[in-house]
């Protein structure tokens, strides 16, 4: 075991060359354990804490934010938790995976919408390490204007593209080693935070409406906001490791440290009025001299998130069809994301902008996640895997009706049109049945709901070729 650690450490800087193909069986490494690491490092973030002040500021009082906070994360990390099952059998990234529902061409359209999403994730954080970072020269009354913020924004985005560069083996191994020191971080912050909270200023009630829109609030921003990412960091794991305890160690790496932290920013909303301001709301609660200690962690988690999201991103570029290494697909990540990190900077209504973002995120990748987990389970897990890679003289089995399998993209449509009608996204539009069940928005579980029964529905009756694997249905 020593020898497979010390190995582990000696190839974790050297960087990693493959991108989406098939790894293969002796490059298999690891186990489940190492999961909790690193998903209790990514989610262990300044980040995390300020939705709790978030969900205060909707009306919901400390015990609904509670409800909320536990809901959400439990049942979209649980998803989650089934996104990364596939990885291992197969041995290549979830979008690629998709292909086998959605076909090789229109799985490069949700290879985008990913992309996307996860860029925008990116940009949220390195606009708020550029903030973090602006708010140590204030601290210290240096004011750096537009040329200063720019330098920080460029130094930033450099340095947080150092991990997801070298590859799988570095960010394993780092985050393992930033989970202690985020733990002790914030750790001491709760012990300091938590007896001084005024919980009967927080006794209040957002009624139903707002317990439900917080919860979808918890759900977008939660497991589903990874869910198209779950294989990539578990493909590498050998073929035979138990499913179980993936789905347990994915569980618990992202719950336990994203619901206590969420619990203490809603904490945190009854001693500071600037709580939901993640750099100085909870420095605000803290004695002076916590300040630079606070904003060196918070930038380092933010890092540490992003990070993990370029490593994504770059594989969703070549899934998208690049014909571009992983290593160098994250510089056209880092240039992308810096851009719209820069007009997020200077924007300001950036909190109204992020509330837009996941609701338009929740409401395409919740049906997506539902029909890849319908494919997976009629399927019972198996795959063959090369058809996931068709060439000009073998498309494979999953390649449908002109690269596209009809059957996901219908039930795709169907789950956005269904969860639209309980969606909302302020200032954009409010679906008619939301308006009719009293403003509770439903349209995260029911947009799954109906991606997963209308896909069912479509894929028993599809002609042959385009339902490989779904004869054990009837």
């Amino acid at each position: 075991m020593k020898e497979q650690n010390s190995n582990t450490e000696a190839t974790a800087f050297t960087v990693e060359q493959r991108g989406i193909d098939l790894v293969p069986e002796n490059e298999r490494h690891g186990s489940p354990r190492d999961l909790i690491w690193f998903w209790a490092g990514t989610n262990m973030s300044v980040f995390a804490v300020v939705y709790g002040p978030v969900l205060i500021a909707m009306g919901l009082s400390l015990a609904e934010a509670t409800i909320a906070i536990i809901i959400g994360n439990v049942v979209s990390y649980a998803v989650l938790g089934l996104t990364s099952l596939q990885g291992p059998k197969v041995g290549t990234s979830t979008m690629v995976i998709s292909r086998a529902a959605f076909g090789p061409n229109a799985a490069r359209g949700y290879a985008f919408l990913n992309w996307i999403s996860i860029v925008g994730f990116e940009a949220i954080g390195l606009a708020l390490m550029v903030a973090a970072a602006k708010s140590v020269f204030g601290y210290f009354d240096i004011e750096i204007g537009m040329p200063g913020t720019i330098a920080l924004l460029i130094c930033l985005a450099l340095l947080q593209l150092l991990l997801p560069r070298l590859g799988y083996q570095a960010l394993m191994l780092v985050k393992k080693y930033f989970t202690a020191i985020f733990f002790i971080a914030f750790g001491a912050i709760a012990i300091y935070i938590l007896p001084n909270a005024d919980y009967s200023s927080l006794a209040g009630g957002g009624g139903r409406a707002a317990l439900f829109a917080g919860i979808m609030l918890m759900l977008a921003s939660g497991g589903f906001s990874w869910a198209g990412t779950g294989s990539d960091y578990t493909r590498y794991l050998p073929k035979n490791t138990s499913s179980r305890r993936i789905w347990w160690a994915v569980v618990i790496g992202n719950c336990i440290p994203i619901i206590a932290l969420q619990i203490l920013g809603a904490a945190v909303a009854s001693v500071t009025p600037l709580a939901e301001d993640p750099i100085s709301g909870i420095p605000s609660a803290l004695p002076d001299v916590f300040f630079v200690p606070y904003v060196v962690i918070a930038i380092l988690t933010l890092l540490s998130i992003n990070a993990s999201s370029m490593y994504s991103s770059g594989l969703n570029l070549q899934t998208l069809g690049l014909k571009v290494r992983r290593t160098r697909a994250v510089f056209f990540d880092l240039i992308v994301g810096g851009t719209i990190a820069f007009f997020a900077v200077l924007a300001p209504t950036f909190e109204d902008a992020l509330g837009v973002f996941l609701s338009l995120f929740g409401l395409w990748v919740a049906p997506w996640a539902g029909v890849y987990l319908c494919d997976w389970i009629a399927r019972r897990g198996k795959y063959d895997a090369e058809s996931l890679f068709p060439t000009p003289t073998n498309k494979g089995m999953y390649w449908g009706i002109g690269g596209v399998r009809w059957s996901a993209v219908v039930a795709q449509v169907g789950g956005m049109i269904f969860g639209g009608l309980w969606a909302e996204v302020e200032g954009v539009f409010t679906g008619p049945l939301m308006q009719a069940s009293g403003g509770v928005n439903l349209s995260i579980p029911i947009g799954f709901i109906m991606g997963f029964l209308v896909y069912l529905l479509l894929a028993k009756k599809a002609p042959e070729p385009e339902r490989p694997g779904l004869g054990q249905l009837r």
